[in-house]
């Protein structure tokens, strides 16, 4: 059985019973479809405010606007000497622990949306928590190509754990 670390922080205004189980479901079933035969991963999970995730898209991604999710992966580059297979993945100095990166969650734009589009909030943190564990995975959606491969692997993590819950 696979070790997952999932750090969740929920702003206080945001926290109730059941979202610090589903976002913990939705990590560790995402998670466990890339990791069979690893132990000692780390996620971290955030859930926060429209303004945190606005100061962080204009910080990050130069965009001016608050958004849904952001994926920070914990490495990216090949000079840093914790390189690994996966530039997406940090190996900690022991290589026993692997540490992914942060996905942050907009509370209320993921309250908003979900109204959008005429389904559950519980539904659309786990598209959304999915869509963030996916980047941080190497998984992206500039080409046709990559925005069909995000959206099967989304399709098939959500009918997982819709069908675990």
């Amino acid at each position: 059985m696979n070790h997952f670390k999932i750090n969740i922080q929920i702003q206080t205004q945001y926290q109730n019973k059941g979202l610090q189980k589903l976002l913990q479901q939705i990590a560790l079933t995402t998670l466990s479809n890339f990791f069979q035969n690893q132990d000692n991963i780390s996620l971290d999970i955030i859930i926060a405010s429209n303004t945190l995730l606005h100061n962080l898209n204009q910080e990050f991604m130069g965009e001016n606007s608050t958004t849904d999710v952001l994926a920070f992966p914990a490495k990216s580059s090949k000079s840093e000497p914790s390189y690994s297979i996966n530039s997406q993945i940090h190996l900690s100095p022991d290589n026993n622990h692997i540490y992914l990166g942060e996905v942050y969650l907009s509370y209320p734009q993921a309250k908003k949306q979900a109204k959008q589009h005429h389904h559950s909030l519980d539904h659309e943190i786990t598209t959304l928590i999915v869509h963030g564990i996916l980047h941080i995975l190497g998984f992206d959606h500039f080409t046709i190509k990559e925005n069909f491969e995000m959206k099967q692997a989304t399709k098939f993590l959500l009918n997982q754990i819709i069908n675990k819950g």
